[in-house]
């Protein structure tokens, strides 16, 4: 069974390649942007905008109480459980994503 502080270094561990990932994400995007044409503009907005994401989700995991964050995922799990789901997988596989580079 896992206690605390291995929750705690665990956490820290995935908030900081999230965190890394979205800062990467935008510092693409924002290289790209330049030579994009008008309707891949706007694309590169969303995307933009979406990293931008990834790295305030990461800083929200990094300054939250962890008991604190299951309480809340397990409240929008029993409320979304599909969408959960969904999300779940996602953010596996952004995860693993992270953590099988050789970067």
């Amino acid at each position: 069974m896992p206690n605390e502080s291995m929750i705690s270094d665990a956490t820290t561990q995935v908030t900081d390649k999230v965190s890394e990932f979205g800062r990467k994400a935008a510092d693409k995007i924002d290289e790209k942007r330049g030579a994009a044409a008008s309707g891949l503009e706007k694309a590169g907005d969303i995307a933009h905008r979406a990293g931008d994401k990834l790295g305030a989700t990461g800083e929200y995991l990094r300054d939250s109480d962890v008991n604190k964050m299951l309480k809340d995922v397990e409240g929008i799990v029993r409320n979304n459980p599909g969408p959960a789901m969904l999300a779940a997988a996602a953010v596996g596989f952004l995860v693993a994503r992270a953590f099988s580079r050789n970067d």
